[in-house]
């Protein structure tokens, strides 16, 4: 029993090691066939690995093909949005400046309606212009033959040394002057008129009169004078450097108003504002000119709106205050006239008339009479005719003791 009980027992251990081998060679086989089945496992990774880096590359390379693309798009679409914006912007400008150039042209035709409603005009009255032309002409040459006639009295008069005569300076005097020696202009310009300035009216024959003054008050006069002389202009505006409005303050005298008082002292109102180049242009006013001015410091304001007329004017006659400086306002000096006159050409060639103060008869104001430097109120050199000349230095030579001297020159004015 004890026997058969250890065999059993071998043969148990037998098999229990054949069953142990058995399983130890299957878990070898099934050890190698994992292995293998690892090592094709790491090979079609590697081979998916590489397969996806393949097609990752394309795909990258794809989408930076697709990207590259649509920035060369955007870039396009950029250069056409500003190609479009500049042509907005072009078309914007054009459009602009064909509503100037729209504006400009119907100015322009305005302008053709009215030059040729004023063409009609001076159609219209053509010939009474041709009559007055005429006749400035005749005056001018009245004129020239009575001044003929006065420089050979001159020189056939005898070598007498005329009494000094005393003569009274005034407006009036130096315009009829300028009508004597042929100045014939076809425009009066009275600026400042005031209640009038009888001094300077009727002296030219054929003249067109212009009358500026921005006072209400003086209406009733410029009505009376635009009655008395056929033809005036009556103008209820101040002249100044720009057509528009102004602050004008107004003086208890009214005659003394001006743009350069003191608005705190005084009452003010606004008026309408020309320069004397609209004024000519607006009412094809034919030159030559001749201007007056009282306009109580605004004389330059005046000048400055007359740069173009200033060019065929005759003569400009300016009353000047000696006292600009110790009045308010910034008044021009008469040496501020003489010299913005001497850059348009004009010198000075008269002085028209002279007021003082009733305090101490100091001299206050003078009018001031320019002329242009070639006018040919200025051709004449001579001080003196040759006879005149002749009896001044036979009269200083009798005064030294010496015998009478011959006249050894032709007698004709230098």
């Amino acid at each position: 029993m004890k026997f058969g009980h250890l065999v059993a027992r071998g043969l148990d251990r037998l098999g229990y090691a054949l069953v142990r081998n058995d399983e130890r060679e299957a878990e070898r086989q099934e050890r190698a066939h994992l292995e293998r089945a690892v090592v094709r496992a790491r090979a079609l990774r590697k081979d998916v690995i590489a397969s996806l880096g393949d097609k990752i590359a394309g795909v990258r390379a794809r989408a930076a093909a697709q990207a590259d693309g649509l920035t060369r798009k955007i870039e396009a679409e950029r250069i056409i949005r500003r190609a479009l914006k500049a042509s907005v912007l072009t078309i914007a400008a054009d459009r602009d400046a064909l509503a100037r150039d729209n504006k400009a042209l119907r100015r322009s035709l305005e302008a053709a309606r009215a030059d040729a409603a004023a063409l009609r005009a001076r159609l219209q009255s053509g010939s009474e212009a041709a009559d007055q032309a005429s006749a400035r002409l005749r005056a001018k040459l009245d004129v020239t033959r009575a001044r003929n006639r006065q420089l050979k009295a001159q020189l056939n008069a005898p070598a007498a040394e005329p009494a000094p005569q005393v003569k009274e300076l005034s407006k009036r005097r130096s315009l009829t002057r300028m009508r004597d020696l042929g100045i014939a202009p076809g425009t009066l310009f009275d600026v400042g008129v005031a209640t009038g300035t009888p001094a300077i009216y009727g002296i030219f024959p054929g003249v067109r009169l212009v009358l500026i003054e921005p006072l209400a008050e003086s209406l009733p006069a410029m009505q009376r004078i635009v009655e008395e002389h056929p033809g005036a202009i009556a103008i209820n505006a101040a002249a100044g450097h720009t057509e528009g409005e102004g602050l004008f303050v107004v003086d208890e005298g009214l005659s003394g108003s001006s743009f350069m008082l003191n608005p705190k002292q005084r009452s003010t109102r606004r008026v309408p504002m020309v320069t004397i180049d609209g004024v000519v242009r607006d009412h094809a006013l034919e030159g030559p000119y001749v201007l007056k001015l009282d306009v109580q410091g605004f004389e330059l304001a005046v000048l400055t709106g007359a740069e173009q007329t200033l060019r065929r004017t005759e003569a400009v006659i300016v009353e000047a205050s000696l006292w600009s400086d110790r009045k308010q306002g910034g008044l021009p000096r008469i040496l501020d006239l003489m010299a913005w006159l001497g850059q348009q050409g004009f010198v000075l060639y008269d002085i028209g008339q002279i007021v003082r103060r009733q305090t101490d008869d100091a001299i206050t104001e003078i009018d001031l009479v320019f002329c242009p430097e070639a006018s040919p109120l200025r051709t004449v050199a001579a001080y003196k005719t040759p006879v005149q000349r002749q009896a001044l230095i036979e009269k200083r030579r009798r005064a030294f003791g010496l015998e009478r001297v011959p006249q050894k020159w032709n007698p004709v004015l230098r």
